[in-house]
């Protein structure tokens, strides 16, 4: 197993995932600024989906581990669409 530390990944995409959870929760539920809180969201899905792949070409083990946080930020981006459009004519 390689040796995995943060150096391994780009700082952005990094950054990115790690931090990206707390800024579309608050435009979603703070700022109530739906629309806005999607295109985060979708930002985070697609850098998690490079950091997944690039753990995952690193460490197999490492990716496997990101996964779930993958697919987790992919449902809700799911739920946050779906409430975007029954929201739309409001």
């Amino acid at each position: 197993m390689k040796d995995l530390c943060i150096e391994t990944y780009p700082e952005p995409t990094f950054r990115r995932s790690a931090g990206g959870d707390s800024s579309d929760m608050a435009l979603f539920f703070g700022a109530r600024k739906l629309a806005a809180a999607l295109a985060e969201i979708a930002a985070l899905n697609a850098s998690n989906l490079v950091l997944l792949g690039r753990a995952a070409r690193a460490d197999r083990l490492a990716g496997a581990a990101l996964a779930p946080y993958a697919a987790w930020t992919l449902f809700a981006t799911v739920l946050n669409g779906t409430i975007v459009g029954l929201n739309r004519g409001r």
